[in-house]
């Protein structure tokens, strides 16, 4: 009952008036022991603006009896002061990434740049954008700096903010330590893209896988670690949206490195933002990969090529000291080979290439052969080697030939020949009849004859073949059955398949082992028979 009486002087709420009572009647009846000090809250009040709150004041109020003697001195309740912190977030680049867009190729991309921010920070920082990413594979090597003010008692960030903008003072808020990453496809006309995100309590974040292999949701379930504790922390990290189940669903995987520094190792170890001066801690270098690399080019353009002994091979020509493109597709470079692929079924004749011809006619002194291109090529019957007018030989209508383009112009056939310049055999030959004939896309012919592609030798592994490629999208099969050449075939055209889909260069040097213990198991069970 006496909780029950309103009174000026005591608390404003029930459960404040409670905690008078304990502290007031507990000590005396030696029931428990309390702390006479007492936080109470009162609200301030204008009279010219009556029920209206004009803000709080937070206080204790001790009375002591001067008949005990002198009274204590008073207890300093200074609020403790935060300390400065910088996290540094090194973004190296994406494996994996969700590919948002459709191009007008038709091929899958992503225009990925990511940006993170720290939770009620106002400040958000973004990498540049990497165009144009085909494979989910984005690379930036960009850096983030977060200034922030920690209280390791309450492990919590400071946040001064204005509650309003007609306020003269800012606001103090002590929030979650957290450091959210998100993952866009940059869009010039519409809004960007949202792919994915992580959110991750400094103190209790997931920690970072060493592979992007065994990067996955998983990962998110395992044991914490603390930030402040291990300092610094790096590897690859998954994003993610959720469905309509709100299950999560990884979208990409993301390296980076995180580390935080206090006041001291700000001043010892600067660095810039991004890639800017001072470069250091660690010093980030601008992505290996062109960024022309995989951009659409058009007839004309040209191309900024700083190699010293450059090829070049069809798309691109060389005038005016100047490299130029001459059709409108896809620029590719590998290891100093240039190229367009203009996802065009004809062949473009150039110099130096292999191709496979099926002759179409046969004239008194030459062939006519068909080399998949917009023209009919020339092949001399003289133009194989060791022939004479006696021993040259005599094929016909619908023989295959492996030939090299030895004259490729504007306003003349292109011709082809059976002997290397530089006198090396090289295969080039009447290609038997008893092959396997298959045509695939241009881009294919290039990828099987990647330096670091090791497809031909997988598959020569298991069984013993011939085959010659030609760079007109050709390829010539020959195996000790037909069962066996039937399924290198399949195989072939299941790979051509997916480069298509995918137009990612390297894709077969890069082949996953299963794809291979797969081919493996084909072959073995042709063979065992």
């Amino acid at each position: 009952d006496e909780l029950n009486v309103e009174h000026q002087h005591f608390g404003e709420s029930l459960r404040e008036r409670l905690a008078i009572h304990a502290i007031n009647t507990l000590s005396e009846q030696n029931v428990i022991k309390v702390v006479p000090e007492h936080v109470e809250i009162r609200t301030l009040y204008n009279p010219d603006q009556p029920g209206i709150p004009q803000g709080y004041i937070h206080l204790w109020v001790d009375m002591f009896n001067l008949k005990h003697g002198t009274p204590p001195p008073p207890i300093c309740i200074k609020k403790i002061q935060p300390k400065e912190y910088e996290l540094r977030v090194c973004i190296y680049g994406t494996v994996d990434m969700h590919l948002d867009e459709t191009s007008i190729t038709g091929e899958k991309m992503s225009d990925v740049y990511i940006k993170g921010w720290i939770s009620e920070q106002d400040e958000t920082q973004k990498t540049d954008v990497h165009y144009r990413c085909l494979d989910g594979q984005a690379s930036f090597n960009w850096r983030f700096k977060f200034p922030f003010e920690y209280i390791s008692s309450t492990s919590s960030i400071v946040i001064k903010k204005k509650e309003h903008f007609w306020n003269l003072n800012s606001a103090e808020r002590q929030v979650e330590p957290t450091f959210i990453i998100q993952a866009w496809d940059n869009d010039v006309i519409s809004r960007d893209d949202y792919l994915g995100s992580l959110e991750m309590h400094l103190n209790n974040l997931p920690p970072p896988a060493k592979s992007a292999k065994v990067c996955n949701i998983k990962q998110l379930n395992k044991k914490r670690v603390s930030l402040f504790k291990n300092k610094r922390l790096r590897g690859f990290w998954p994003i993610f949206d959720k469905d309509d189940n709100n299950n999560k669903i990884c979208r990409g995987k993301i390296e980076m490195e995180m580390e935080i520094v206090d006041k001291n190792e700000i001043i010892q170890k600067p660095c810039g933002n991004a890639r800017d001066e001072p470069n250091q801690y660690p010093k980030l270098e601008p992505p290996k990969i062109m960024k022309i690399q995989g951009n659409i080019v058009l007839p004309g353009k040209e191309l900024d090529l700083k190699e010293t002994l450059v090829k070049i091979g069809p798309g691109i020509e060389f005038k005016d000291q100047k490299y130029i493109s001459t059709l409108c597709g896809r620029y590719y470079n590998n290891e100093g080979i240039h190229w367009i692929d203009s996802n065009k079924k004809k062949y473009t004749p150039t110099v130096g290439e292999f191709v496979i011809g099926i002759i179409v006619s046969v004239k008194s002194e030459s062939y006519i052969v068909d080399i998949n291109a917009n023209k009919i090529a020339l092949l001399s019957k003289l133009d194989f080697e060791g022939a004479t007018k006696k021993t040259r030989p005599m094929l016909k209508r619908g023989d295959l030939v492996y030939a090299v383009i030895i004259l490729a112009a504007d306003h003349v056939d292109p011709e082809i020949s059976c002997i290397h310049e530089s006198g090396r055999h090289y295969g080039l030959d009447q290609l038997s009849n008893t092959g396997y004939l298959m045509r695939t896309s241009l881009f294919f012919c290039r990828e099987i004859l990647h330096k670091r592609s090791k497809i031909l030798e997988d598959i020569g592994s298991i069984c013993q073949f011939e085959a010659s490629i030609g760079m007109n999208g050709r390829i010539w099969i020959q195996s000790n059955s037909e069962e066996e050449s039937y399924c290198i075939m399949q195989f072939l055209k299941s790979l051509n398949r997916s480069i298509n889909e995918t137009k990612n260069s390297g894709f077969l040097a890069n082949l996953s082992k299963i794809d291979i213990r797969n081919l493996h198991r084909q072959l073995e069970k042709v063979c065992v028979k």
